[in-house]
């Protein structure tokens, strides 16, 4: 991966990847939200038509006798295998599980654009990976 400077484009840093293999046990790849997003729809729904459910939002959970019992604020619930909480800065999963809970600002942003390659000068047409940083940003 290589990361440059969002202002001059200079190469600030490559981050070797090659080993991720290796270490980890399959390969590095990177994929927009929205393309995980539909992959993970349409495999779910190959399972279930009806498994999704919109307008859900977590307001707690509990263990049950076989796994876990979610609490939404319409007032409905779900049995599952398995709760992932990735609902956000303000997950109410997080505050379950970690009772001190306190979101502190770092000072540190994260803007991400898709850009078609044909806009992007030559030299920094990447074969692999590439990230843009702002450094020294006042």
């Amino acid at each position: 991966m290589v990361v440059r400077d969002a202002i001059t484009g200079d190469e600030r840093k490559r981050i070797q990847l090659s080993n991720h293999e290796d270490l980890y046990g399959a390969p590095y790849r990177l994929v927009h939200r929205a393309d995980l997003h539909r992959t993970l729809f349409e495999h779910a729904t190959e399972c279930d038509p009806d498994i999704l459910h919109l307008k859900h939002e977590v307001v707690s959970f509990e263990e049950g006798p076989h796994g876990i019992i979610v609490n939404f604020c319409n007032g409905t619930q779900a049995d599952c295998d398995l709760l992932i909480g990735a609902d956000g800065i303000k997950s109410k999963v997080r505050q379950q599980i970690a009772k001190d809970n306190s979101v502190q600002y770092t000072g540190d942003a994260a803007w991400r654009i898709l850009v078609p390659t044909s806009n992007v000068p030559e030299n920094c047409r990447p074969e692999q990976a590439m990230g843009f940083l702002f450094f020294e940003c006042v």
